[in-house]
């Protein structure tokens, strides 16, 4: 399953920095992949990287994750 992986933190919106392990930058969709192999796979994906969520990409209409760096800060925003 090839998922798009993006990263939201509070200070580095860099494109040239991976957001994940083993992530390949895709040029033509300007956004970066992760191949993930089975189920099993991405449980530890999920495990390792913590808050996280799966949405649809309205650009290229795959799968992606998101992963929150800050989520408290997010939440706190969230609730004002």
């Amino acid at each position: 399953m090839k998922f798009i992986v993006s990263r939201i933190t509070k200070d580095n919106l860099n494109p040239e920095d991976p957001p994940c392990i083993d992530a390949l930058f895709d040029p033509l969709k300007e956004c970066w992949i992760k191949d993930v192999p089975d189920l099993k796979e991405l449980m530890r994906f999920f495990s390792r990287y913590g808050e996280l969520v799966i949405k649809k990409n309205e650009k290229t209409q795959l799968p992606e994750i998101v992963i929150y760096d800050d989520w408290e800060d997010i939440i706190k925003k969230l609730k004002r």
